[in-house]
């Protein structure tokens, strides 16, 4: 339908000119000038790629025996949708491994990784690396000082 619709309205292409000639103008050029919306823009390379392509799926289904027998002399045993179910088997199987690894229904266990994470890990941080009042932390004269002297 949509091939048809496009095939229809293709000779009015210049009467929509006007309407997307405004939005195309803010864009930069790629071209020394600016095409015109045409239905025939005469031979240029994307009209010969789109000639040998029909050409070749017409040798291809005339010679449609001769390539169902190359393709079955050369198949592959695997799919590529056995391939993709065998992919999500394995992650589903690398899943219940992980998790039964690391989640063993230890509520201690599970209380010391939130503590570790949300405490300790930031607390560390803000005990050795953050400023502390009237250590010459960021803005301090003391801490002006110092970076005036390692330079």
């Amino acid at each position: 339908m949509l091939a048809l619709a496009g095939l229809l309205a293709g000779p009015f292409s210049p009467l929509l000119e006007p309407l997307v000639a405004g939005y195309a103008d803010t864009l930069p050029l790629l071209s020394p000038e600016a095409e015109k919306l045409a239905l025939w823009h005469g031979l240029q390379p994307a009209l010969l790629l789109s000639a040998l392509t029909v050409v070749g799926g017409a040798l291809l289904f005339l010679a449609r025996t001769a390539v169902f027998r190359t393709q079955r002399r050369f198949a592959v045993g695997a799919s590529a949708d056995e391939g993709y179910w065998n992919t999500l088997q394995t992650l589903d199987r690398l899943a219940v491994l992980v998790t039964g690894t690391t989640q063993r229904g230890s509520l201690p266990a599970y209380l010391g990784t939130i503590l570790v994470v949300v405490l300790a890990l930031p607390g560390s941080v803000l005990l050795f690396r953050a400023p502390w009042p009237g250590s010459g932390g960021p803005g301090t004269a003391r801490s002006r000082r110092w970076s005036a002297r390692s330079r």
